[in-house]
């Protein structure tokens, strides 16, 4: 029999030994054995799916700056093109490069603003994706810890109908 306190192992070696498990004690007809087994077996699917959504979450992160960088080197490639072309305009009349450079201004602002706004939209997301992964992960290692009480009370129960039998008989 084994240990109450022992972790299960992770990933595949984590769920065939639960199976393995839980197939010998449906064999021997070892109840506590069995649900030993389903419950590593399905410690270790909820721990994988946790790893799975923070491995998307932080991959979603990870894009999500990378595609913010290229943003900012967008506009800083279109800011040097326009100062490029102030710089080429500078020979042209006064009014005519004054209006231009507060027309070319205005619109990096506003360029600027709305890769601020997307950066900060797409931050939100991930921060919102990687709550959701911890919320998912807390509710799947409180279903590991159900099953777990559920199976250590159905070992309970297996002991005090063995100590009911060896009393009686």
């Amino acid at each position: 029999m084994s240990d109450t306190n022992d972790k299960p192992g992770g990933g595949l070696m984590g769920k065939i030994v639960g199976k393995a498990k839980e197939v010998g004690g449906e064999i021997v007809g070892n109840d506590e054995l069995a649900a030993e087994g389903r419950l590593e077996q399905a410690t270790v699917e909820a721990a994988t799916e946790a790893e799975q959504r923070e491995r998307a979450a932080r991959v979603a992160a990870e894009q999500a700056d990378v595609e913010s960088a290229l943003e900012r080197n967008q506009v800083d490639a279109e800011r040097v093109r326009l100062e490029q072309a102030q710089v080429e305009r500078e020979a042209q009349l006064e009014a005519e490069e004054a209006a231009e450079k507060a027309r070319l201004e205005q619109q990096l602002d506003h360029r600027e603003a709305a890769v601020e706004q997307q950066a900060a939209r797409e931050q939100q997301q991930v921060a919102k994706e990687e709550l959701d992964a911890m919320s998912e992960r807390a509710e799947a290692e409180q279903r590991a810890a159900q099953v777990e009480a559920e199976a250590e009370a159905a070992r309970a129960a297996a002991k005090a109908l063995d100590d009911a039998q060896e009393t009686a008989g």
